[in-house]
């Protein structure tokens, strides 16, 4: 069986109540207990935030520093988004462009 990672409170009485998918098999389990960052328990604000806590508990979330990418770097503005997207003034049609990629002319 593959580990599975839940995200539990434990309440003033020290409790801790757990319900297990149906697909766990019925049998000895090895039960660890981490402490997490609070912001993980936090209720997400929107689905998008609730898949993202889900994956940062499991320890799935890819962030940009793991991927060498410095956290000074900034997302491009929507106006510089349009602009890198646009054609400039006087070129060909894009259409003529993938023709000629295809062989097409």
């Amino acid at each position: 069986m593959n580990a599975i990672r839940l995200l539990a409170v434990v309440n003033e009485k020290h409790e801790l109540i757990v319900t297990l998918p149906a697909d766990v098999p019925v049998g000895p389990v090895e039960l660890l207990l981490q402490p997490v960052d609070e912001t993980v328990i936090e209720e997400p604000a929107s689905e998008r935030e609730h898949i993202r806590a889900k994956l940062m508990a499991a320890g799935l979330l890819v962030k940009p520093e793991d991927l060498g990418i410095s956290p000074s770097v900034q997302p491009l503005s929507l106006e510089e988004r349009l602009k890198i997207g646009q054609m400039p003034v006087g070129a060909r049609p894009v259409e003529d462009l993938v023709d000629e990629d295809r062989g097409d002319r």
